[in-house]
C-alpha cells in the first residue's frame, strides 16, 4: 500500500489541508485538498496579539 501524508496549514485567516500519496521515490500525487476560512486572528490585534476564544472555537 502506498504511503499517504497529510499537510495541515493553519493561518490567521484560513486553514488548509492537503493529502498526498507517494507514487514513486521522489513523486507525490495529490489525493484531496480543502480550504476553509476560519479567521483565527480576528480580534487578536485589539487584545495584545492573543488569539480570542470565539475565533479559536470557530477554527477548531
Amino acid at each position: 500500500m502506498s504511503k499517504r501524508t497529510a499537510i495541515i496549514d493553519i493561518g490567521s485567516n484560513s486553514a488548509r489541508m492537503a493529502i498526498f500519496e507517494k507514487s514513486s521515490r521522489f513523486a507525490f500525487h495529490l489525493i484531496n485538498e480543502t480550504k476553509a476560512r476560519v479567521r483565527i486572528g480576528e480580534g487578536a490585534y485589539n487584545f495584545g496579539g492573543f488569539l480570542q476564544e470565539p475565533a479559536l472555537k470557530r477554527a477548531f
